[in-house]
């Protein structure tokens, strides 16, 4: 850290009343936009740094101006007034920093400038910089340029000249005829940096390299530099990396070469050395372009079938009607039993082939509940209703109240007014007018938008986890819709968030053993039966996050279906962790010690959510090529037969895909915030692809198995959806199931008329 003095401007004690130096980019035309509330935030003093934080609201204007004042400090004690954002966040804690840091650096865009160049970002100081140079360096800095300037450093984007191109300015280094390329450094005793320990005596020279006792260094310009050590009794502490400082490091390989011992001089006897560092080669998995050569490739591997016969094409496009005839009979007139016997061999191949290869499952289209805006409560309103319903202390109340803050719900999601009522909620007659409320509009929907009867509809699968009355709900909806008599319906319970894709495999196995059939996949939740009124902590997080929510899928196998289809099925994947204990009861229906039944939430959940999510995936992206799955395998493979070398090993980690080339859409069930997170940072994905998850849990709330078809909902009202992309839903609940489902579009969805999100759908992503 570079070091300073801090003076405390004349005012009230705790206040800096001078506003800080700001500098905007000179084609910036939005500062002029956003000019009065700069200077209306820079006109308000601000805190000191120093001042005590206790007392000031989070979010408000004076915990920004204290975190504005904190940041600037921080940066101007560093060397270069930069640093890593994610080293900015261990200090969130011991300064009382905001939760968002991210967006208030890029909210004052003219303090702080943030860099997304490399792995990771970084935030400049603006005032200590003119455009890329820094205005006052520390001698470090200056050190460390002048090391990089002699070594050959010119940059990435620039060309390095080759060894011929310093041939002879190296021949003047070595001989020592060159004044500025020659250094001779006597270094003196006293200086203690505890980093390297000799005879009580250690130093620091350069940017970072650590030399004992007398040296001569030799700077090459394209070998870097060699580094020849005397006097030297021990081993050397600094090995082959030298400690180079930041990037340095990445960019140059140290060896030892030319050991040996001093045979003359006033160092005979003495053990020797030289240091060699050269350029290291550059690292291509880092690089960005590599990103742009897996897409690229990808691509190729795609459409291999069209590549191999472009050449074909074109050699019969090259021949005239009448040569292609005359070939095709000269050919096929010498043999002619033989060209039968093949033709019946091709007929009955193609016939074989497609009697085995199972029907494609399309999907014709599907529906979204939206309750009326009767039911609609906010988070308020909700802490509101819940404390005028007298089943909670204000513990309770104001533990709920914390959840719904840090959940990501908004305040336009749908609650059962009866859940409020005094008198007990969870009842059949409250439970069957909700799911029956639901389920219907859903159904009215899709068999409108699809125009086909319910009698057509051969197959019906709904799930529901908690509400399982007698009769089922299966036959609720086939009395309602009057169906036929020969229905296969069936009732899934108890299966969690993630039964929305079972009931998708199981009315998948059911389409292929009935040809030229309609399936309808009815997925909902009654929020009045996950109600939870007692004082346990882990029993009240699901009344903050479950909503009301129902989806209705119609699927066909019929091959005449495939134009008007919007979707064709490709895989589904399912994976049952329950022989893990803590898994099994992550999420657990249970009675407290009061008995009142509920639906306890283990701390574990995110952790189980992110640790099984990811097993699931490469069994439902496409099959990979052989060099891309090469390192899967060869990972696996050594970690087979090495397992104790690589219990502790931390570059032997398994392999992970990268399924943002197998998959254009990600629909993940909308938990929490905090699961999608854990998800997004377990399977490496970037914000835009959470972005439906986010926004439907910000929306409906956690609607649990009917989510999935919300997000693929806003996906459709985005019209992002064009033909041949793939989504892949992912779908995780009690037990501990995570299940996941591949979809390919067969043309480009345009927006529908009617879809739960068109009112609402151009406010997301928030904060845009």
């Amino acid at each position: 850290m570079a070091t300073g003095i801090i003076s405390e401007p004349p005012g009230e004690p705790g206040v800096l009343c001078l506003p800080f130096p700001m500098k905007f980019p000179p084609d910036y035309g939005k500062v002029f936009r956003y000019g009065g509330r700069i200077e209306h935030f820079q006109k308000r003093p601000y805190l000191s740094p120093y001042a005590e934080a206790r007392g000031i609201m989070p979010g408000s204007q004076e915990f920004d101006k204290r975190a504005v004042a904190i940041m600037h400090e921080i940066l101007s004690f560093t060397i270069e007034k930069r640093l890593v954002t994610d080293h900015l966040t261990h200090f969130r804690s011991e300064f009382v920093m905001p939760q968002k840091l991210m967006r208030l650096l890029l909210k004052h865009f003219g303090i702080f400038y943030v860099s997304e160049r490399g792995k990771r970002l970084s935030v400049f100081l603006t005032e200590a910089y003119d455009r890329s140079e820094l205005i006052d360096k520390c001698p470090l800095v200056l050190w460390k340029e002048k090391i990089l300037r002699l070594a050959g450093y010119r940059g990435r984007r620039k060309r390095i000249k080759n060894y011929s191109d310093f041939s002879d300015s190296e021949d003047d280094l070595i001989e020592g005829n060159h004044d500025n390329k020659s250094i001779l450094m006597e270094v003196e005793d006293g200086e203690t940096f505890g980093l390297f320990r000799f005879n009580d005596v250690s130093w620091k020279i350069g940017c970072g390299i650590r030399i004992i006792k007398k040296c001569v260094v030799f700077l090459q310009p394209i070998l870097a530099m060699d580094v020849h050590c005397c006097w030297l009794s021990g081993e050397l502490g600094f090995g082959l990396d030298m400690n180079l400082m930041a990037g340095e490091h990445a960019l140059l390989s140290a060896e030892i070469v030319n050991r040996g011992i001093e045979s003359s001089g006033p160092d005979a006897g003495s053990p020797t050395f030289s240091v060699r560092v050269r350029r290291r080669l550059p690292d291509f998995l880092q690089s960005v372009n590599l990103n742009y050569v897996k897409l690229g490739y990808h691509n190729l591997i795609g459409h291999a079938v069209y590549w191999a016969t472009i050449p074909l094409l074109a050699v019969v496009g090259s021949l005239s009607r009448e040569a292609l005839w005359r070939k095709a009979w000269e050919e096929t007139s010498y043999d002619l039993a033989t060209q039968l016997a093949f033709l019946v061999a091709l007929a009955f191949t193609v016939a074989v082939y497609f009697m085995w290869k199972p029907r494609p499952i399309y999907l014709l289209d599907f529906a979204c509940y939206r309750p009326s805006d009767d039911l609609k409560v906010s988070n308020e309103e909700f802490i509101e209703l819940a404390r005028k319903s007298g089943k909670f202390n204000e513990e309770s109340l104001a533990f709920q109240s914390r959840i719904l803050k840090s959940s990501g719900i908004g305040d336009e999601t749908y609650v059962p007014k009866s859940i409020f009522s005094p008198g007990n909620c969870a009842t059949i007659t409250e439970g069957r007018a909700e799911a029956s409320t639901a389920m219907i509009s859903a159904l009215d929907e899709l068999f409108d938008k699809c125009r086909v009867r319910p009698k057509d509809v051969g197959i019906l699968v709904v799930n529901c986890s908690l509400f399982n009355p007698t009769p089922s709900l299966s036959a609720m909806i086939v009395n309602h819709y009057n169906m036929r008599g020969n229905i296969l319906s069936y009732n899934l319970g108890g299966m969690g968030c993630s039964a929305g894709v079972i009931a998708l495999d199981l009315a998948r196995d059911m389409l292929r053993a009935n040809p030229s059939s309609y399936a309808v996949v009815v997925s909902t939740e009654a929020v009045s039966f996950t109600w939870y009124t007692g004082r346990n902590r882990s029993m009240l997080i699901p009344n903050c996050f479950f909503r009301m929510g129902c989806s209705a899928v119609l699927l066909s196998n019929r091959r005449r279906d495939f134009r008007r289809a919007k979707y064709r099925l490709e895989h589904i994947v399912r994976t049952h962790k329950g022989a893990d204990g803590r898994s099994f009861r992550c999420v657990y229906q249970e009675e407290d010690e009061e008995r009142t039944k509920g639906l306890c939430i283990s701390r574990d959940l995110t952790e189980v959510a992110a640790m099984h999510s990811r097993p699931t995936s490469p069994p439902s992206a496409p099959r990979p090529p052989f060099l891309r799955a090469a390192p899967l395998f060869a990972t696996l493979f050594y970690r087979h037969l090495f397992p104790k070398k690589t219990a502790d090993s931390a570059g032997t980690k398994p392999y992970i895909a990268d399924y943002k080339l197998a998959f254009e859409h990600f629909c993940v069930h909308a938990a929490s915030k905090a699961v999608l997170e854990a998800i997004q940072k377990n399977l490496r994905l970037e914000d835009r692809h959470m972005e439906a998850s986010l926004a439907t849990l910000h929306r409906f709330g956690n609607t649990s198995s009917s989510s999935i078809w919300y997000e693929l909902a806003y996906l459709e009202a985005k019209g992002r959806v064009i033909g041949g992309d793939r989504v892949w839903q992912i779908a995780f609940g009690s037990g501990f199931k995570c299940n996941s489902a591949v979809w390919k579009a067969t043309r480009r969805v345009r927006r529908p008329n009617r879809s739960p999100w068109l009112d609402c759908v151009d406010r997301y992503p928030e904060g845009r």
